[in-house]
């Protein structure tokens, strides 16, 4: 990861200031990180204690495609999605 980011500081990729990634002025790339976070429950559980369904989990699917991290292949959230289906 660190020679990646070295790579892009010398392609100059990275943005010298703030992140404008709908601005026309902007200047690259701004690193981050995100995280994001669902709780589930049984439908079970929900409805024994009267909670308001908002959604299902109707099927699953899983893969990993650790191709390469700017070039990924599209077989694995392709072959993700169709057992998701199938499920």
């Amino acid at each position: 990861a660190w020679g990646v980011l070295k790579a892009w500081e010398a392609m100059r990729v990275l943005s010298p200031d703030t992140c404008r990634p709908f601005s026309a002025d902007r200047k690259g790339l701004v690193l981050g990180e995100g995280a994001g976070m669902a709780v589930l429950e049984s439908y079970e559980h929900a409805t024994r204690r009267g909670a308001t369904i908002l959604a299902e989990i109707a099927g699953v699917g899983l893969s990993a495609d650790a191709f390469h991290i700017a070039a990924p292949s599209v077989e694995g959230p392709a072959s993700a999605m169709r057992a998701c289906l199938a499920d």
